[in-house]
């Protein structure tokens, strides 16, 4: 662009929209008490960002808030905590019957949309017995796990699952392909994948299991598969059983994930969900190398 041109603002909006003094009254943060906490942020970041931390769950509490050597900073590095932890169990005692998953999936049937709720408690649960199936399984923290789900509440439990056993998961766009899903499994050198036989997406089934079969063929690192069916999003579990594989996918076994599931027992120390106590900074979500775009 040459030094003399510019661009030309075509929209100019001065309108504002204040809130009625119903809805105000509802507010968490108040505007008063945003001005007060950004000023506060403005002249102590760090004890802005301590005082904000210290709200959450901590296994360790963390007496170092920022380690900051440009260009890289550490965030809270001698404390240690559970994402998973954070988003469940501190909301039992209170919040335990509260909504905490609202779904609607499609395609609709007989006209009404597919629907599902659960608690903090019921999600709580579910979180908790497929942690205990994944160390059952044999993963431990610093494994890698692919999560390539529909869009179903069982996504949410498999990404909270892996991060309370401390597990670095990838989570796989459901609509990627094949070649795509491997190479992020690749990249992320995962020894499990969380899938599902199918989903729906804007009314197309999208054979989601079929997609890991071609991608397994050339993923090694890949002991296990665990597959819902989408036919019982939401079902209930019955009384612990033993795992049993369902078959192979090229050199990976694969399980059912309500077995997995069910695997659980609170009696038996080996099969516990408990949360892992991470760093703050723990690389439970990862994602593959950056991708150059052809645009």
């Amino acid at each position: 662009m040459a030094h003399d041109e510019s661009f030309s603002v075509t929209l100019n909006e001065t309108r504002s929209f204040e809130p009625s003094a119903e809805f105000a009254a509802q507010a968490n943060l108040r505007s008063d008490e945003l001005r007060r906490r950004t000023e506060i942020g403005r002249k102590d970041p760090e004890g802005y960002w301590a005082q904000a931390a210290r709200e959450l769950l901590w296994r360790k509490p963390f007496t170092r808030v920022l380690e900051w050597n440009p260009p890289s900073a550490k965030w809270f590095s001698d404390g240690r905590m559970n994402a998973s932890e954070n988003c469940l169990d501190r909301h039992l005692e209170k919040n335990s019957e509260k909504t905490a998953i609202l779904w609607e999936g499609e395609p609709t049937v007989g006209g009404a949309p597919e629907t599902l709720r659960w608690s903090y408690r019921e999600l709580h649960e579910r979180v908790v017995r497929m942690t205990a199936g994944l160390r059952h399984l044999g993963l431990k923290k610093g494994d890698a796990v692919a999560i390539y789900m529909p869009l179903v509440p069982e996504s949410v439990v498999a990404m909270l699952a892996c991060a309370r056993a401390g597990l670095t998961h990838t989570v796989v766009f459901g609509g990627f392909s094949a070649e795509a899903l491997k190479d992020r499994m690749l990249d992320a050198n995962a020894k499990a994948v969380l899938t599902a036989d199918y989903g729906w997406r804007k009314g197309a089934k999208v054979a989601l299991r079929e997609q890991v079969v071609h991608a397994l063929t050339d993923v090694p690192a890949v002991e296990t598969v665990i597959t819902l069916h989408r036919d019982t999003v939401g079902a209930a579990f019955g009384k612990p059983t033993p795992l049993a594989s369902v078959g192979k996918i090229g050199r990976a076994t694969e399980y059912d994930w309500q077995a997995v599931s069910s695997t659980f027992d609170p009696g038996h120390p080996d099969t516990r969900g408990e949360a892992e106590a991470v760093e703050a900074e723990h690389p439970s979500a990862a994602r593959a190398r950056p991708r150059m775009s052809s645009t």
